[in-house]
């Protein structure tokens, strides 16, 4: 007769579904935004959110809400630096990250 898991060994599969299935989506929606193409990169991120309605319908509302203007960055041509610091939660500390990039230290 087989032994059923434990409680801890329950959550602990969980946790790890649930750090599997971010890092999926957070590559997915990396590769969204690194798209050349502006109408594909949003068309992928249409499908992830999507796709999070089933099981995450937050994440996904959350995803929607500024879904067009995430691509707002690439559709005006900024520089690969420029749309790295304007595209951050933090734009002083992506200011600080590349001129730290920048003069080495």
């Amino acid at each position: 007769m087989a032994e059923l898991p434990s409680r801890d060994q329950s959550t602990l599969d969980v946790s790890v579904l649930l750090r599997h299935t971010r890092a999926t989506m957070d590559r997915r929606l990396a590769s969204a935004f690194a798209d050349n193409d502006q109408v594909a990169g949003l068309h992928k991120t249409s499908l992830l959110a999507k796709e999070l309605e089933l099981t995450y319908p937050d994440a996904a509302a959350s995803l929607r809400e500024g879904l067009d203007e995430m691509f707002t960055i690439a559709r005006i041509g900024a520089t690969p630096t420029l749309q790295r610091s304007l595209t951050t939660t933090n734009p002083i500390a992506s200011m600080i990250s590349i001129a730290a990039l920048r003069l080495g230290t």
